[in-house]
C-alpha cells in the first residue's frame, strides 16, 4: 500500500519517542501489504476498528495511542487522517 502523509506520523514519533517501535513497525507492514477489501486489512490488522467500509482505527494500549487512516482499496492508498494519545 502506498501511504499518504506519512509526515504527520513522523511528527508524532518524534513527539513521542516511546512509541515509535509499534509505529514503525505498522508503517512497514503496511507499506509490504496490498489490501483489496476490509476483509484483508483485518486479516492483516484484527484489532483494527472499521469506521466505515474506507475508515479505520489501529490503537495501541500499551503505548495508549490511536492512529485514523482512510484507505483507498481501488487505488492501494493508505491516508493517515490522525494521530493521538489516548
Amino acid at each position: 500500500m502506498k501511504i499518504v502523509n506519512k509526515p504527520l506520523l513522523h511528527k508524532f514519533i518524534e513527539e513521542n519517542p516511546s512509541k515509535s517501535e509499534w509505529l514503525k513497525a505498522w508503517l512497514l507492514k503496511v507499506k509490504q501489504e496490498s489490501w483489496d477489501t476490509k476483509d484483508n486489512l483485518l486479516g492483516c490488522f484484527p484489532k483494527a476498528k472499521l469506521k466505515d467500509c474506507d475508515k479505520a482505527t489501529f490503537y495501541n494500549i500499551e503505548h495508549a495511542y490511536l492512529l485514523d487512516v482512510s484507505i483507498h482499496y481501488a487505488s492501494k492508498i493508505v491516508v493517515i487522517e490522525a494521530i493521538s494519545n489516548l
